[in-house]
């Protein structure tokens, strides 16, 4: 019980399916990813424990102090390990009152969950939306496994007490294509430390080579090979750094070869370890082709004040309002690039303008701490807690 006698918050978070914190070790992400808990465990006094897909993952409890982490046990097959999850942890499952997904993949463990402790409150957080597009495109479904993977969305989002999104277009999709009632979700968006990502202490400097940057995973729906090509002929450009991994670095890095461009493409990075990069570049891209959620190394890039230009898709209109705190561009080459070309034309006072303007919009609206409390808000309402003032 908490001071006003209320049953304190006990969280599991769920892991996305088959992850684990060796994963987000290995590319960059525990900080960014534990950092937001840490909040969430200050603003609520929450106990919270991972539930993860790592045999080995008890090794990294010491980094994420003080959560509690239950690694995969007894069964070497993912499928099968979530399948028993509940069972194999259940005394930690029935002292929990709150079963979250970290994303949509493997959220249907909490449905198992909360049938065996009925008390416990089911909210699935939905950071981006597994779309029919994305599932077609992006990972290659066919048809049957569309179906089964729909299905068991479906059943997560049925029998879950709160959803969670982190844009209004994610919520309009999963009302019209998985019919979910719309007060059912609640949208709180992505979250970044602005302790860790800030401004250079002094101004960009627009009367010189610029640097133009991107963070992501090198896969065809990012669109960075149209990005290598818009940027080929723009002088002004000195040289484009992408940072990330995937399957698609073997065809940029020879796009860049053969049409020449200064491209400079680095290994994924610790999250505390790119504001510094960010801070040395002048642009920040991000040109995908279509997709759900809400970037948040885009949001992390504004913070850092850098001009960000996003591809004109619902994800990132969610966050940019063109030509005040960034700007917005078509996904091919030609309109990519004279996009930027037309962003370098314009005066050094405009620009650094839109980018103080998208340094306030992030710290007005994407910080941890605000967002944090917005969710506890939102989980004591659905545990039948009143709020704490």
């Amino acid at each position: 019980m908490d001071a006003a006698g209320q049953r304190s918050i006990s969280m599991i978070v769920l892991f996305t399916y088959a992850a684990s914190m060796a994963v987000w070790k290995r590319t960059g992400l525990i900080t960014r990813e534990t950092g937001y808990y840490q909040f969430l465990r200050k603003e609520g006094g929450c106990t919270i424990r991972f539930l993860t897909y790592g045999a080995d993952d008890k090794l990294f409890e010491s980094e994420v102090k003080p959560f509690g982490i239950l690694p995969k046990i007894h069964f070497r097959h993912n499928f099968l390990f979530a399948l028993l999850a509940p069972f194999l942890y259940l005394r930690a499952f029935q002292a929990a009152n709150i079963y979250k997904s970290n994303q949509v993949q493997g959220a249907w463990i909490g449905l198992i969950a909360k049938l065996l402790n009925p008390g416990a409150k089911f909210v699935v957080r939905a950071g981006w939306i597994p779309t029919l597009e994305m599932m077609q495109k992006d990972w290659g479904y066919p048809p049957g496994r569309i179906r089964r993977s729909q299905f068991v969305q479906n059943l997560s989002y049925r029998y879950s007490d709160l959803i969670i999104v982190t844009a209004s277009a994610d919520k309009n999709y999963l009302c019209a294509h998985h019919h979910v009632r719309a007060e059912k979700i609640t949208i709180i968006p992505n979250s970044i430390n602005t302790d860790l990502f800030y401004p250079a202490a002094h101004a960009l400097e627009w009367d010189r080579p610029v640097r133009v940057i991107s963070v992501g995973r090198l896969v065809q729906m990012k669109n960075y090979q149209n990005l290598i090509t818009a940027v080929q002929g723009i002088q002004k450009v000195y040289e484009l750094v992408l940072i990330g991994e995937g399957p698609y670095r073997l065809q940029l890095e020879k796009l860049a070869r053969r049409t020449g461009a200064r491209v400079r493409l680095l290994r994924a990075l610790p999250n505390d370890a790119l504001p510094e990069y960010l801070r040395h570049a002048h642009v920040f891209i991000m040109p995908q082709l279509y997709g759900s959620g809400m970037s948040k190394v885009m949001i992390e890039a504004m913070a850092c004040g850098l001009i960000v230009m996003g591809s004109n898709i619902p994800a990132h209109r969610e966050v940019i309002r063109d030509g005040q705190n960034g700007f917005l561009c078509g996904t091919g080459p030609g309109s990519i690039g004279r996009r930027l070309q037309s962003i370098l034309d314009q005066s050094p006072s405009l620009l650094n303008r839109i980018a103080r303007q998208a340094v306030r919009d992030v710290r007005n609206r994407y910080s941890m701490q605000a967002n944090a409390r917005r969710e506890l808000s939102e989980i004591r309402r659905v545990l039948g807690q009143p709020e704490c003032r």
